[in-house]
């Protein structure tokens, strides 16, 4: 174990299932990415891996090292060092950029036919805001963050969405993505934006990282929106991060998607 491994590891609990120290692979290196292992994890996966999460989470602050729970052990990692980054400023250019695309869109072209046989979409007209509204306001109160994390765990397990355990030297959940370099969301952005974003989500709403797979992250939330105009921006700030969880969605429209935040504490995101 190299020396700097060894300072974020070495406290790793002496009983952990079989596992491995895992950093960006021969592929990613060349193109940048440091050899240092960015985390361990089990070296199969575990049909009681909500318990696990739920053990090592307890132990977080002893340890230093976030549990979060992967579909499978994938070495794609482009890790960097810590960037701050405003959130608020972040997701006002992501909102500017999508009301340009949307003013070049309705300026130009033809309408695409629904070939036949397939369902069309519903009519989107899109977010309800004609000015940027700012960030959603934080809940007044909520649930135990712990409990709630530790309830998504189980039920990604159950559902097998993820399966491994893996432990991250990070201080919030919220830097995991920063702290391994995922690379899930890199058709929209980079993660150290989307760490500056949920460390946001986890003020305001009680939000932890809790789970991950390709290109899909699932947060537990412990302080959902409570009213619908709290719903429709946080909605917005949700759309800014990850078009695709209403774009390439049939089942969501913008006002639709709202509604469904309205006192859900699990939220997942998907980047096509």
């Amino acid at each position: 174990m190299t020396e700097r491994a060894h300072e974020q590891f070495g406290r790793l609990p002496g009983d952990l299932p079989e596992g491995r120290l895992l950093g960006p692979s021969e592929q990613m290196q060349r193109f940048g990415a440091s050899p240092v292992p960015v985390m361990w994890i089990s070296s199969r996966s575990l049909p009681d891996a909500g318990l696990w999460w739920q053990r090592l989470h307890a132990m977080r602050r002893d340890t230093g090292l976030h549990p979060v729970l992967l579909l499978y052990a994938d070495d794609s990692l482009q890790p960097r060092e810590p960037m701050a980054i405003d959130p608020v400023q972040y997701l006002r250019e992501e909102w500017q950029r999508d009301r340009n695309q949307r003013a070049e869109w309705a300026s130009g072209g033809e309408e695409v036919p629904v070939p036949d046989g397939v369902e069309p979409w519903p009519d989107d007209p899109g977010p309800p805001f004609d000015e940027w509204p700012g960030p959603a306001p934080a809940s007044a109160s909520g649930e135990d963050p712990d409990r709630i994390a530790g309830e998504v765990a189980e039920a990604l397990a159950e559902g097998e969405l993820a399966r491994y355990v893996a432990l991250v030297p990070a201080e919030r959940s919220a830097d995991i993505p920063e702290a391994i370099g995922w690379l899930g969301m890199t058709n929209h952005t980079g993660s150290r934006q989307l760490s500056a974003v949920l460390r946001s989500w986890e003020d305001r709403f009680g939000a932890r990282v809790v789970g991950m797979a390709p290109a899909h992250l699932y947060v537990s939330v412990a302080a959902p929106p409570t009213s619908l105009e709290q719903a429709q921006l946080l909605a917005l700030e949700h759309y800014l991060l990850c078009p695709d969880t209403i774009d390439q969605n049939p089942r969501f429209t913008h006002a639709g998607y709202a509604e469904w935040l309205i006192d859900n504490p699990g939220w997942s995101f998907w980047w096509d």
